[in-house]
């Protein structure tokens, strides 16, 4: 007899939790490398590290939203730098 085991958000949410956790250690072990950034959910974050550096922005070098012409819009993609 096979029992199936039910996984929810919320287990989801401490792995990435923990996962977070142990990457932080390693970025201490790994001081002075170059952040390399992936799309996590709406937020660019280091896939070495994983620092969350905002908002990911498709249009930008380093897909990183930058807000220094405006305060409201990002340079490149134009969105809002507060978002719903």
């Amino acid at each position: 007899m096979s029992r199936k085991t039910q996984v929810t958000r919320a287990d989801y949410e401490h792995i990435d939790a923990e996962i977070s956790k142990l990457y932080a250690e390693r970025r201490k072990l790994d001081e002075g490398h170059e952040c390399r950034m992936e799309r996590h959910h709406e937020s660019a974050r280091c896939r070495i590290c994983r620092e969350d550096f905002g908002w990911w922005c498709p249009k930008s070098p380093d897909h990183r939203c930058k807000y220094t012409r405006t305060e409201d819009s990002c340079d490149y993609c134009g969105d809002p730098e507060e978002r719903k």
